[in-house]
């Protein structure tokens, strides 16, 4: 591996350890179910990165996919908050 990717590397890593640790503080402090469908946008983040730098074009199933995540997190966002 060539020297000058241990820098992107050490970032990737950097990146992912603050991310992991900041989502299982918000699975702390938020319901469980409000947090989670957050979680799954990784999905279209992963679609649209494939897209940009390997010109992967998504399957219908992951159109299908993106397209129920981006609706349960709006469900998610706009429900009428429980009285439990």
């Amino acid at each position: 591996m060539p020297n000058d990717m241990w820098g992107w590397i050490l970032l990737l890593g950097l990146v992912a350890t603050v991310g992991q640790l900041l989502l299982t503080r918000a699975y702390r402090i938020a319901p469980t179910g409000k947090v989670g469908v957050y979680a799954y946008s990784a999905v279209l983040y992963g679609a649209v990165m494939g897209w940009y730098f390997w010109d992967e074009l998504p399957l219908w199933t992951t159109w299908l996919g993106a397209t129920l995540i981006v609706s349960a997190g709006l469900l998610n966002l706009y429900q009428p908050k429980s009285k439990h």
